[in-house]
């Protein structure tokens, strides 16, 4: 694998992974929990029907949206522990390196195109 490459692609990896890491901060305080745990917490608006409802939808969206930046952390995390271990690059399905196009693009991927197409049809 290319050293300017993994370069690139870790201070990618490093800038998105303080991007989302903020993103989840930002998110969690604007939601903090009153019992002092981690994560979105119900927000009580107000006790008639149309506020509940809008008590769900904002919770339904901020979890949500949690539970997808931290999804993408963790593969962010993983990519960097694989660089870290020189293992970046290499197809988790098929062991193939995976194409230095779709690593530009997505630093995070984990599996080549052919591979990951076909899990996606599966």
């Amino acid at each position: 694998m290319n050293k300017k490459l993994i370069e690139t692609v870790k201070k990618k990896l490093s800038e998105e992974s303080s991007r989302l890491e903020k993103q989840i901060a930002d998110l969690q305080g604007h939601n903090r929990p009153k019992n002092g745990s981690e994560g979105v917490e119900w927000m009580e608006v107000g006790t008639k029907e149309d506020e509940n409802a809008s008590e769900v939808a904002t919770y339904q969206e901020n979890l949500s949206l949690e539970q997808n930046l931290q999804a993408s952390l963790g593969e962010i995390k993983i990519a960097l522990e694989k660089i870290a271990a020189g293992t970046y690059g290499v197809c988790s399905v098929c062991g193939r390196d995976i194409e230095q196009k779709r690593l530009e693009v997505f630093p995070a991927a984990t599996q080549h195109t052919d591979c990951r197409t076909n899990s996606a049809t599966v």
